[in-house]
């Protein structure tokens, strides 16, 4: 550590060191749960909505372009992407289910 004298081991101008940055450790099971009642209560944004669309279509590449251009980065936009198509399982296998009881 410096000392603020101009000479000896320890010379130079006294700074404090910085304080390193707390690590993010992914999504506890409180904040899962929170994110989940906020999209059921909120749905989808425009974007979000938009990329389902391309997914359908089977356009993959375009829908991660898209995403990346939104959020930023090339990992978002893969994770964001992975995300939407989790979801459109969800709808079809809800969808697969309802229609599976109406059936009987």
């Amino acid at each position: 550590m410096a000392r603020g004298i101009a000479v000896g081991l320890k010379r130079g101008y006294p700074v404090h060191t910085m304080k390193t940055a707390k690590r993010h450790y992914g999504v506890t099971k409180r904040k899962h749960v929170v994110n989940d009642v906020i999209r059921e209560a909120c749905g989808f944004s425009a974007y979000e909505r938009h990329m389902m669309d391309l997914l359908r279509r089977g356009l993959d590449k375009k829908a991660l372009k898209y995403a990346k251009k939104h959020l930023g980065t090339h990992k978002r936009g893969l994770a964001k992407r992975d995300e939407i198509q989790r979801a459109l399982e969800a709808i079809k296998a809800a969808h697969a289910h309802l229609g599976h009881h109406e059936q009987h």
